[in-house]
């Protein structure tokens, strides 16, 4: 009959056919299936494999070090003053806009009611046409607009608007903390000023009340960014 497969077994002091001498002739647990051809880390013999340093990952809890100063999540009271402040010169340009507008639109709807008066028919007066769609659609650019070039444009080019600057916030990326890109910025005031315009912008701004660790707000989450607060160097 057949026997069971034998296996040679060397002499004491020579290793298998196939081997390099003084070399194991199966993978060690250091050495994985497949590694054979990989290079060994430099070392004393006998060693454990050197593993490459991981950076530690920025705290949401600890402050860190910034070209300003040690910065932090920042809350809600520093980060509304800093709204405050951006928002007063586009208010000042939307309302610079309506005031010729608003006799304008009056006028305009006062027409169709009494066109319809004349008529002696009963027809629904729109307040929102074509025509007074037009004007408030003139006010928004214009706040828009300066909202663009005053809030944003900085924050692209120096990670803080005016009013972030006088309370000591700006802008920081999630992955590196530091400074966001033009598209970043973008993205960030285009979503502020939509939500905004849809009468969402108020939860929008107090969802970082409860946002946690990072305090951001819709727009910062869609934008992958956060509001920091600097405490400057004594």
């Amino acid at each position: 009959g057949h026997g069971l497969p034998t296996r040679s077994v060397p002499a004491p002091g020579h290793p298998l056919a196939g081997s390099a001498a003084g070399q194991p002739a199966f993978p060690s647990p250091a050495q994985p299936f497949g590694a054979e051809g990989a290079a060994a880390p430099h070392g004393p013999a006998g060693a454990a494999p050197l593993r490459p340093v991981q950076p530690l990952a920025l705290s949401a809890t600890a402050p860190w070090e910034t070209d300003l100063g040690q910065a932090y999540p920042a809350g809600l009271g520093r980060r509304l003053t800093a709204r405050v402040l951006d928002s007063l010169l586009p208010l000042a340009a939307a309302a610079a806009v309506a005031w010729p507008l608003v006799d304008r639109a009056r006028d305009h709807v006062q027409g169709k009611i009494e066109a319809v008066e004349q008529a002696g028919v009963t027809d629904t007066v729109w307040l929102l046409d074509t025509t007074t769609a037009g004007y408030l659609g003139m006010v928004l650019g214009a706040m828009l607009l300066v909202s663009l070039v005053l809030e944003a444009l900085p924050s692209a080019v120096w990670g803080r608007s005016p009013g972030k600057a006088a309370t000591g916030l700006r802008l920081a990326t999630m992955d590196g903390h530091d400074k966001p890109g033009a598209g970043s910025v973008l993205v960030r005031w285009l979503t502020y000023s939509v939500l905004g315009v849809l009468l969402v912008g108020l939860l929008n701004v107090v969802w970082c009340l409860w946002d946690r660790p990072w305090r951001q707000c819709w727009h910062d989450k869609v934008a992958g960014t956060f509001v920091a607060a600097v405490r400057r160097r004594g």
